[in-house]
C-alpha cells in the first residue's frame, strides 16, 4: 500500500498535517521516522551525527511516540553550538511545547 498527498506548502503546518493524516490512513505509526535534514523537521544536524529536531515536530513524534529511535540512537549528553551548548536532552526539556494542546 502506498499513500501520497499533495501540498501547496512544505511549511510546519502542511508538514505535521501530512504525518497525521498518514498515520491515520494507516491506522498507527511506524517505529521509527528519520528525517534526513528536512529544514522543516531538524533545527540541526552536526556532522557528528546528533540531530536537533524542531519543537513542534518533536512534539508531533512524542505524542504518537515514534521517535524512540532517535533517543536511543543519538548521544543524549553532548553539547551542540546550535541549540545553545545545551545537552540534548536539556535543550528539549527547557524547550518542549504540548502538541496536543495547540
Amino acid at each position: 500500500m502506498i499513500y501520497v498527498e499533495a501540498t501547496a506548502s512544505m511549511n510546519e503546518k502542511a508538514w505535521l498535517s501530512c504525518h497525521v493524516n498518514i498515520f491515520q490512513f494507516f491506522g498507527g505509526t511506524p517505529v521509527k521516522i528519520v528525517c534526513n535534514n528536512l529544514k522543516t523537521g531538524v533545527t540541526s544536524h552536526p556532522k557528528r551525527g546528533e540531530i536537533i529536531l524542531n519543537e513542534a515536530y518533536l512534539s508531533l513524534g512524542e505524542y504518537y511516540s515514534v521517535f524512540e529511535y532517535i533517543w536511543i540512537f543519538y548521544n543524549r549528553k553532548r553539547i551542540h553550538e546550535a541549540n545553545g551548548y545545551l545537552a540534548p536532552e536539556e535543550y528539549y526539556r527547557q524547550h518542549r511545547t504540548d502538541w496536543k494542546a495547540a
